[in-house]
């Protein structure tokens, strides 16, 4: 075998691995003496790869010294990875070893550029080495321009699942079961440092940001009782809406214990919500799990001091809660006693857990379910609880307040689970207006994962019913329809949409609205009747008053028709044409046209404009058209009546009242009419 010498030439019109299956692949290389040196070239649809590769199989394990150029590998097709990530980049690979653990040399990557959906990074090389020191540890190292790790120790890599696996089965043996084959032991530190993460953060995650200026120091040891320790420092983080700054991370333990502590300078639940100084510890043994959590908020939330002991049960877990409360918008809630809640498969509990504050009570019991009798339900009941206090935290632009009361049952947590609530709000207000007694059915179902609801008020100035649906899955282009029936329903929630160019806006309507489309960006369908309808118009200060009207809704406007409208005076005039475009009330644009013989065009007072102010009554032309970025007003008017309209200027000179930039001419005869009446003031 030694002295034989052979030839290889061959091409592969298929070649399977890792469950895809490579085309057009040459070979062209000589094998002698137990070394392989060639070429290999693969044309792929999914990788276009040329390397130059030498295998030397005379040690105990052989040596790799490859080459090569990896154009354009999609990861995704060829089964390396699950999202859509594709890589080019040159390699530079010198080791031994047959699989990782004795990997011993160096793995280059260099000139990497990989695209992950519309994100890329590139980076000048990434190496990868491993090498034994004078004291037989090992030394695994990964170095990146942005990024550094290093593990050093006895250690195997393949068998770090088990390791992970033994400490875990000792703190929760309910949930990890011990492994059923004893790894070697290992001992080893491991260091991690990041820089400018960022962009490595998201190719990771796109829903993941930061991990800059990360560190992370731990060690593990077998040994003995064993030693596992953690400690971290993570700057920023961000998934989604949730950001952390300033994390630290310690975990000290053994193979029976271990202590976690954690603090957060700042954990933000929106931009403008988070909690300052949270801290966070959990010590574990045995299935039991003591939890101590203390934080606070820069709104509502005052303070947060929860303390239970948790433990883990083969199909459940069981909380035992210490004397714990919360104190929002300054009101202190107390948990009254040590309360107990078991949640099982087959078995739900709680016992003495309720949460009060004066009147207002949150209760947690449970019941016999209605479709599965074997099963206990969770029920959630509310006592007169004040919902401003709660709506604060979590959606601060909805001001909402009154009393609410009812329950929240949750079905089958282990199984098709499913929540049901009905709820009675009393006196209920939003921005500051009187709404009523509100009605609310709800039902969640986890294997749907859809939401369905009603509710109802009639209420005098409130009377309507809504039926809505709701779906939590990605996959609907139209996860929201809800249809309003208005019986008699005051439309001053309008303003918050139309104050652009309306203000005040009020009145009545009926009919039947639906909302259909995603939340940020839906469409409204159907028509509206108004009546004893008035706002004012932002620019010209006027309020009109409009007795009656009829709305259409489509997907991309509102129609508002014809319809007559009366200033303070009595005066009338027409809406000829009305059209408000719009997409979920953005980038709206108008076009509206009121004509009028005699009506109030102008009744602004100098806190409006100090420069131009006064009131017109006018035979006017009113246009508006265009977008909220460009819009043109139009308004060719007559005097009607007496007017008095103020100019003020720096540029007047004459102590008299006259002004050098108007001219006065008179053309033909003077006669007696409104407009020689009109009274103009400078």
């Amino acid at each position: 075998m030694n002295s034989m010498k052979a030839s290889v030439t061959g091409h592969f019109d298929r070649f399977e691995a890792m469950g895809y299956g490579y085309s057009n692949i040459d070979v062209d290389g000589v094998i002698q003496k137990k070394l392989f040196s060639g070429d290999l070239k693969i044309d792929d649809s999914s990788a276009s790869l040329i390397s130059n590769v030498a295998i030397d199989f005379n040690g105990d394990v052989p040596h790799f010294n490859v080459l090569g150029d990896l154009q354009n590998l999609d990861m995704q097709r060829v089964k390396l990875v699950k999202g859509r990530m594709v890589l080019t980049a040159l390699f530079d690979l010198n080791f031994y070893g047959d699989n990782i653990d004795n990997f011993i040399g160096t793995a280059k990557i260099l000139n990497v550029s990989l695209v992950k959906d519309s994100s890329k990074i590139s980076f000048d090389s990434l190496t990868v080495s491993a090498s034994v020191d004078s004291s037989n540890l090992k030394i695994l190292s990964v170095i990146n321009n942005q990024f550094d790790a290093t593990i050093k120790g006895q250690y195997s890599i393949l068998d770090l699942p088990t390791t992970f696996q033994i400490f875990l089965s000792n703190y929760y043996p309910a949930v990890f079961k011990k492994p059923s084959q004893t790894p070697k032991d290992q001992h080893f530190t491991l260091e991690l440092h990041t820089k400018d993460f960022d962009n490595y953060a998201n190719i990771i995650d796109s829903n993941l940001h930061g991990l800059d200026s990360v560190t992370v120091m731990g060690a593990i040891n077998t040994q003995d009782s064993g030693i596992f320790y953690l400690d971290a420092s993570v700057p920023y983080v961000k998934y989604k809406n949730y950001k952390l700054q300033n994390t630290l991370i310690e975990g000290k333990g053994n193979l029976s214990k271990i202590d976690f502590t954690g603090k957060v300078e700042k954990f933000y639940l929106s931009d403008s919500s988070y909690f300052p100084n949270t801290t966070l510890s959990i010590s574990s043994n045995n299935n039991i799990s003591s939890i101590q959590l203390n934080t606070g908020s820069n709104n509502a939330i005052n303070e947060i001091s929860l303390a239970a002991n948790v433990y883990n049960l083969d199909d459940g877990v069981k909380i035992n809660f210490l004397p714990s409360y919360f104190i929002l918008n300054d009101k202190k809630w107390n948990l009254e006693k040590e309360g107990e809640l078991v949640i099982r498969k087959n078995f739900t509990s709680a016992k003495n857990v309720k949460f009060s504050q004066g009147f207002q009570e949150i209760t947690v019991e449970t019941s016999k379910g209605i479709r599965d009798t074997t099963m206990n339900n969770l029920i959630v009941k509310l006592n007169k609880v004040n919902i401003g206090d709660f709506t604060s935290v979590f959606v601060p632009s909805l001001h909402v307040e009154g009393l609410v009361s009812g329950r929240v049952t949750m079905i089958n947590f282990y199984g098709d689970f499913s929540i049901a609530d009905s709820m009675n709000f009393e006196q209920l207000r939003y921005n500051g207006d009187s709404i009523g007694n509100v009605n609310l059915k709800g039902f969640y179902s986890g294997k749907t994962k859809n939401i369905r609801f009603t509710a109802a008020s009639e209420n005098d100035k409130y009377n309507f019913d809504v039926k809505g649906n709701y779906s939590l899955s990605d996959s609907l282009e139209n996860p929201m329809d809800i249809v309003i029936n208005m019986k008699q329903m005051r439309i001053n929630i309008l303003n918050q949409f139309l104050n652009t160019i309306f203000g005040n806006i009020d009145g009545y309507g009926t009919g039947k609205i639906e909302i259909v489309g995603k939340p940020k960006s839906f469409r409204l369908l159907g028509n509206a009747a108004l009546s004893h309808a008035a706002m004012d118009v932002l620019y010209t200060k006027v309020r009109y008053y409009i007795d009656t009207a009829n709305f259409t809704f489509t997907d991309s406007s509102i129609e508002f028709g014809t319809f007559t409208l009366k200033d303070k005076y009595g005066n009338t005039g027409k809406l000829l044409r009305g059209t408000l475009y719009h997409r979920s009330f953005n980038d709206m644009s108008f076009d509206f046209d009121v004509k009028s013989d005699k009506i109030l065009a102008v009744d602004t007072k100098p806190a409006d404009n100090p420069l131009f102010y006064g009131y017109a009554v006018a035979k006017a032309e009113f246009i508006l058209k265009g977008t909220q970025t460009n819009m043109q007003m139009t308004i060719s008017a007559a005097p009607a009546d007496k007017s008095i309209v103020n100019i003020v200027t720096p540029n007047t000179t004459a102590t008299d009242g006259t002004a050098n930039f108007i001219v006065f001419k008179k053309y033909g005869k003077p006669v007696k009419d409104s407009l020689a009446r009109c009274k103009m003031q400078i």
